[in-house]
Order: structure tokens, then C-alpha cells, then sequence
């Protein structure tokens, strides 16, 4: 009953774009599986390939759609403010509360993590998965300012540059932490760089995302998006099998830049696609439990592992492992509590705290 409630609450707004909702909730799914320690490590290379370069291609398509650098570039930078900053802001305040509560409770000598914590949320580095929130605030505004002084070559050759230049500076300054990392200076200095180098290359994917939207998704008919998507899944698995490495945008772990980007790129436009032709089916229920995922993504995302959502999840599946010893449902069990336990916290926050998502005011 409160799934239902929550639903329609949330559903109540019928500007959002159906097929985007679902994709972010499929991208939550992996975004969660990538977080479960005990999954196929082959799997987890797979997933981190592409889960979280999906949700900067999105915000690139919605950039598009509603034509935002179109807009008073201030108008913009203050929206961005309310709907991204604020709620890094708020669960940045409460990570550092909660860390703080734990390490008081247990008589830890943490407070050296806990500072340099506190430090990374100040300098937009973020801890945990809020790091998304400032990369998504940074690389938006940074291509709508590119956007709004240059035409589409230019914006493109620009973006380009940038994702090359930052590929290279992230190479070099890896390397260089790996031999004066034990410097605890070196250690806040490489906070700041690896935050600048990551935020400005995400604008890569909001880059792509844009021009797939306008070039692409707008004039693609139905049968020719069904056999790109099948294509774009097989090159996908391609690259990522070929390539043999562990890839992780959030420490700029990204080994060839051409295989990253293409399998980046080809594994979410699969998602994007594949939610796409699925908004033409007759399957509400799916499409509506996707979409009511996807449209609290930002709380699953923030949530599901600093507030022990996964943990708790992990013991119960452990309990029911006992009685059925299966790796595979294991795995399966622990996303599947996530995202019920997911519902009330969803629910509660959308109904009582809308403010920690920089809405101004609750939901009716």
C-alpha cells in the first residue's frame, strides 16, 4: 500500500520523459549490483563499464530537450544550485553526523578519516557516492557555458579537447600520487586535482548525451531503434570483454580512453533504447515501478549504502542463504531488499523533507 501511495504521489507530474525515468531505474539496478561485494567479478566489470557514464548522457539528453542553454545562464546556475547542491550539501552534513555519532558510540580514533572527509565534501571531491552530485552540478554548467558562446562544431571540438586534455593531466597525476601519496599535503592536494580532472571529463558524456538526443533519438523509428540497440549491445560486450580491465569513473579508472568511451557510450545507449521501446509496450506495471525508481534515483543513490540500506539488506539475504544455500539468489535477494527497503525512505523523504532535495515545497 505505502509502494502504491508513493507512487501516485510521484507520478503526479506528467512533464517528466517516461523512457529517461526508466532508464535510470534500470541504472540504479546496476548501480546497486556494483555496490554488492559477493556478485561475478566479470559481471562487476561489465556493469562499472558503463553504469554511471548512463546518468550523465541522460542529463545531457534532458539538457537538450529543454533547450537550457537557451536560458539566462544565471537562471540556470541558480535551478542547478537548488536541485543538485542542496542535497549534496544536506547528506554531506549528514554523512559527516552520522560518521561522527559511530565513531563516539564504538570509542574509535577516526577523527583523522573523519576530517579528511569533512575536507572532500568541502572541496566538491564528495565521500562515497556524493561525488555524483558535484561531477553532474560541474560538467552541466560547464557545457552549457561552452553551449551558449559557441556553434555545435565548436562546442564539440572544445569538449573534445577537454576529455583529452583530462584524460592526460588524470595519467600524470595518478601517477604521481602513487609515489607521494603517504604525503598527508599531497593526500589533500590530490582531493582537489583528481575532482577537477573528473568533473570537467564527465562534461564528455553530458557532451554525447546532447548530440545523440538531437541528432539521433529525435529521427529514429522504431524498427531501426530495435536493431541499433541489438548492435549496440553486442559491440558493447565486445569492447568490455576485449579490453580486460576494471573500469571506474569515479576514480578515473578508465584505462584505453577510446575503449572507455565507446563502451561507456554504446552500454548506456542500450539502456536508453531498450526503455525506449519499452514505453511502447503494454507492461505498466514494469514501466511504473522503473519510473518510480528512476524519479528517486537522487535518494536511492545517496542513500542505499550511508544509511545502511545495503547492509541491512545483506544480513537478511544472509538468513535466507542458510535455508537456501544459492550464490546466485543471494546476490538477487540482497538488490531486491535494497529496493524495498528503498520505498519508505522514498516515501518519507519526498512527503516530510522534500527540502533535502532542494524542493521547496512538499508534495501533494
Amino acid at each position: 500500500m505505502l509502494f502504491v501511495v508513493c507512487m501516485e504521489m510521484i507520478m503526479a507530474d506528467t512533464k517528466r520523459i517516461s523512457y529517461l525515468d526508466m532508464a535510470r531505474g534500470i541504472g540504479m539496478v546496476l548501480v546497486v549490483m556494483g555496490h554488492v561485494a559477493y556478485i561475478n567479478p566479470n559481471l562487476r566489470q561489465f556493469i562499472t563499464a558503463f553504469h554511471m557514464p548512463l546518468f550523465f548522457l541522460i542529463s545531457g539528453i534532458l539538457l537538450e530537450e529543454k533547450r537550457e542553454e537557451e536560458k539566462g545562464y544565471i537562471g540556470v546556475v541558480h535551478k542547478k544550485l537548488q536541485s543538485i547542491m542542496i542535497p549534496y550539501m544536506v547528506f554531506s552534513l549528514a554523512y559527516f553526523i552520522l560518521e561522527s555519532t559511530r565513531i563516539i558510540l564504538k570509542g574509535l580514533d577516526e577523527w583523522n578519516v573523519v576530517l579528511r572527509q569533512l575536507f572532500q565534501s568541502c572541496c566538491l571531491q564528495g565521500v562515497s557516492t556524493l561525488w555524483f552530485l558535484p561531477a553532474l552540478f560541474i560538467s552541466e554548467l560547464l557545457f552549457i557555458g561552452i553551449r551558449k558562446n559557441t556553434n555545435h562544431v565548436g562546442t564539440i571540438l572544445v569538449i573534445t579537447t577537454i576529455v583529452l586534455g583530462c584524460y592526460v593531466l588524470n595519467n600524470y597525476e595518478q601517477l604521481f600520487y602513487q609515489y607521494h601519496g603517504v604525503s598527508r599535503q599531497y593526500r589533500l592536494l590530490h582531493d582537489v586535482c583528481s575532482m577537477i580532472i573528473r568533473n570537467l571529463f564527465c562534461a564528455g558524456f553530458v557532451c554525447v548525451g546532447y548530440y545523440i538526443n538531437r541528432w539521433l533519438l529525435k529521427n529514429m523509428k522504431k524498427r531501426i531503434q530495435e536493431v541499433s540497440g541489438i548492435f549496440i549491445c553486442i559491440v558493447m560486450a565486445y569492447l568490455i570483454i576485449t579490453s580486460g580491465e576494471l573500469t571506474d569513473l569515479r576514480f578515473m579508472q578508465l584505462g584505453v580512453l577510446p575503449v572507455y568511451m565507446l563502451g561507456a557510450v554504446a552500454g548506456s545507449m542500450a539502456i536508453i533504447l531498450l526503455c525506449k521501446l519499452l514505453q511502447e509496450l503494454p507492461i505498466a506495471r514494469l514501466k511504473r515501478v522503473l519510473e518510480f525508481y528512476g524519479r528517486n534515483s537522487l535518494i536511492i543513490m545517496v542513500t542505499h549504502i550511508d544509511f545502511r540500506v545495503l547492509y541491512i539488506s545483506i544480513l537478511i539475504a544472509q538468513q535466507i542463504q542458510n535455508i537456501v544455500p544459492s550464490e546466485n539468489l543471494f546476490c538477487t535477494l540482497i538488490v531486491l531488499l535494497v529496493f524495498i527497503i528503498e520505498i519508505p525512505l522514498i516515501w518519507f523523504t519526498n512527503r516530510y523533507l522534500p527540502f533535502v532535495l532542494g524542493k521547496m515545497k512538499k508534495n501533494s
